[in-house]
């Protein structure tokens, strides 16, 4: 009975979201198409063919992140605003969704299951799937709209253009970079400020998230977890300081802790008192 409404809920989560956020998936696909003009624009710009950038290049740029920034040396501090959307926008919808469905479907889920954990544990499963299909999304972009082109970056053109000096990485060193500390880090974010919405309200979800993300580009520091997503910040590149290779099983133990915690919380709460505080 309970794996049946465990799965039910997956694939109705699913198509809701997609359903009632549309307008954000358009969102995103516009950002990523801006990204990529803007890319070939700053390239050819320079000097450069079309036919000199690659798949691994678009990635580089979307995921660039922002240079170490030293206050000391002086200087205005600038948002990276391109990382910035990145970070939040995986957040923004799933909270959306999320405490509107436990105040309507949610009520009918513990009610049928029995069991409050059950509810968490799926919104858990599917916050993860879901950031997988925002991530997949990211790289079929790119591999559509790089497909037959080189498959290696274009070091020469990075060093000319932003000063990016590459180290002599292992692909699997960039798949690593690109992908799995990527889609790690939205997927412990996006939980953590999940179980803040639920415990608090989305407003301060919100302000929390980007408070961590702006913190994150101020400060260069393998603690704040964004910065394992930033190229410029990272091993990979000579000027980049923060080693990712240890920072997975990090990421594995914050998730597991962020879904023990919302465990423990939702067991002690009264969701009707929780109803009336979020309508006042």
């Amino acid at each position: 009975m309970r794996n049946r409404i465990f799965l039910r809920l997956i694939r109705r989560d699913t198509k809701e979201v997609f359903r009632k956020n549309l307008i954000f998936i358009v969102f995103l696909i516009i950002f990523l198409f801006m990204e990529n003009m803007n890319l070939r624009n700053t390239f050819t710009d320079m000097g450069y063919s079309v036919k000199d950038i690659g798949i691994f290049d678009f990635y580089v740029y979307l995921f660039r992140g922002m240079k170490v920034y030293t206050p000391e040396i002086g200087g205005r501090f600038e948002i990276e605003m391109d990382w910035l959307i990145l970070q939040i926008f995986p957040v923004l919808i799933v909270i959306s969704y999320l405490k509107r469905d436990l105040y309507q479907m949610g009520y009918q889920t513990l009610i049928k299951s029995g069991s409050r954990k059950l509810w968490w544990n799926e919104k858990c499963l599917w916050i993860c799937e879901f950031v997988l299909m925002i991530y997949g999304i990211i790289y079929a972009f790119g591999f559509i709209n790089y497909y037959g082109c080189r498959n290696t970056i274009n070091k020469s053109l990075w060093e000319e253009s932003y000063g990016i000096i590459f180290k002599n990485c292992s692909h699997m060193d960039f798949i690593m970079m690109f992908v799995i500390s990527q889609i790690l880090n939205a997927m412990f974010m996006t939980l953590f400020i999940s179980l803040i919405s639920i415990t608090v309200n989305e407003i301060i979800a919100i302000v929390v998230c980007v408070f961590i993300n702006v913190i994150t580009l101020y400060y260069t520091t393998p603690y704040l977890l964004g910065n394992n997503t930033m190229i410029l910040r990272n091993f990979i590149c000579i000027m980049g300081e923060i080693n990712i290779n240890h920072c997975y099983i990090t990421y594995c133990i914050l998730v597991l802790l962020v879904i023990v915690i919302g465990n423990i919380y939702i067991e002690k709460c009264d969701f009707r008192n929780a109803e009336t505080r979020t309508r006042e």
